[in-house]
C-alpha cells in the first residue's frame, strides 16, 4: 500500500492486522485486503457483537459524503431507535425479494407531514384497514362486472326482484352500481341501486322514473363494493 500517514509528528504504519483488547474475551481487529478495509469484532466466543459508539451526545456517521453508498448485509436488529438526519433516505432491494419492514406480530409506524407512495403497483394486504379516525375499518374495496336482466316495467314503477350472485359479498356491505352504457335505449330515466341483506346475493332496486313502459333487456354494469364487517 503506497498511501502514507498525514500525521505531522511521525508516521505510524503496520504491515499486518492490529488486535485491541486481547486481555478480554471480546476485542476489535483492524485489518484489510484487496476488497477494502475491515473493522472486525474478535473474541474467544463464537458470536461477538461489534459496537460503534460516539462520545456523549455525538452522532455516528457512516460515509464521508453523498457519493459514498452504504451497504447493510444481513438483518438490522436494534433495541433502540434508528434515526436518519439526511435529506433523503433510500432503501433499494438488491433482488426481486423486495423489502420487508416488521412482521405480522409487530406493529410498524410511519409518521410524516406528507407521505408519498409512488409505484406502478401498490398492494395493501391486511386483515382490515383503518383510515383516519374511523372506527369502522374495511377489509376489501373491489370493482367487478355484473350482468342482469332489467324486467318489463310500467311507467313510474320500482322493481326489487332482480338478484345477482356475488361471491364473498357480505351483508350490509357498501355497494355502488356504475353503468357501462345506458340501462335502456328508449328510456333515459332508469336508475339501478344495490344492497346486500343476504350473503353473496346482490339485490337490485331498479326504478323507471319515466312516463313510458319498458320491455325487459339484458344489461351489464360495474359493482363497486366496500366490505367492512368488523369494528374497532
Amino acid at each position: 500500500m503506497e498511501r502514507r500517514s498525514t500525521n505531522d509528528i511521525g508516521f505510524t504504519h503496520h504491515a499486518g492486522d492490529i488486535t485491541a483488547h486481547t486481555g478480554s474475551s471480546h476485542g476489535t481487529r483492524l485489518s484489510g485486503g484487496s476488497t477494502g478495509g475491515v473493522v472486525e469484532a474478535v473474541g474467544a466466543d463464537t458470536t461477538v457483537y461489534l459496537n460503534i459508539w460516539a462520545q456523549g451526545a455525538g452522532g455516528v456517521r457512516v460515509g464521508r459524503n453523498s457519493s459514498q453508498a452504504v451497504h447493510v448485509v444481513g438483518d438490522f436488529n436494534s433495541s433502540g431507535a434508528f434515526t436518519y438526519a439526511g435529506s433523503t433516505f433510500v432503501v433499494t432491494p438488491v433482488s426481486t425479494g423486495g423489502i420487508t419492514f416488521g412482521t405480522s406480530s409487530n406493529p410498524v409506524a410511519i409518521a410524516g407531514s406528507s407521505i408519498s407512495l409512488t409505484s406502478t403497483h401498490v398492494n395493501i394486504n391486511s386483515s382490515w384497514t383503518l383510515l383516519g379516525g374511523s372506527t369502522t375499518p374495511f377489509i376489501l374495496a373491489q370493482r367487478s362486472l355484473i350482468q342482469f336482466t332489467v324486467p318489463a316495467m310500467a311507467a313510474n314503477s320500482v322493481d326489487e326482484s332482480v338478484e345477482v350472485a356475488v361471491t364473498g359479498l357480505t351483508t350490509n356491505a357498501l355497494t355502488f352500481i356504475q353503468r357501462r352504457a345506458v340501462w335502456n335505449s328508449t328510456v333515459a330515466a332508469l336508475t339501478v341501486e344495490g344492497h346486500c341483506s343476504t350473503a353473496a346475493a346482490l339485490r337490485l332496486t331498479i326504478s323507471n322514473l319515466s312516463a313510458s313502459t319498458i320491455s325487459g333487456s339484458t344489461v351489464s354494469g360495474y359493482l363497486w363494493r366496500i366490505e367492512c364487517p368488523v369494528a374497532v
